[in-house]
């Protein structure tokens, strides 16, 4: 080899044996099969994906429930002693929170019994 040439890449020095031809395959094989079995594992069955989605749904609407019934303490605990002294929009309220809190617990009911 001239001074100041460069050498020539690794792979094209020297031929691979026998021996290391099948080291090379057994370990090519081993990381095909692991990763295979890896990504199994990895994701989630679509029978869990179904079961965390209606639990998700169930939680929605428990906390939707909730946030209404917590409406609701607050306009009773404004007008608790006040009962002449509620405006029309107050009582309004107070009826459309009844039904939406009724429609929910309906709907929870329903994802429950699912």
């Amino acid at each position: 080899m001239a001074a100041g040439a460069t050498p020539p890449p690794f792979f094209l020095m020297e031929p691979m044996s026998n021996l290391q031809k099948v080291i090379a395959i057994i370990i090519g094989l081993a990381t095909l099969v692991s990763i295979c079995f890896g990504t199994e594992k990895y994701f989630a069955k679509s029978t869990q994906l179904v079961m965390v989605e209606k639990r998700l749904d169930q939680k929605i609407v428990q906390d939707q429930i909730n946030y209404i019934q917590e409406q609701l303490w607050k306009i009773e605990d404004r007008f608790r002693d006040r009962i002449f002294l509620k405006d029309q929009n107050a009582i309004d309220r107070e009826r459309r929170l009844k039904k939406q809190l009724k429609e929910s617990e309906n709907q929870l009911k329903l994802l429950k019994d699912k």
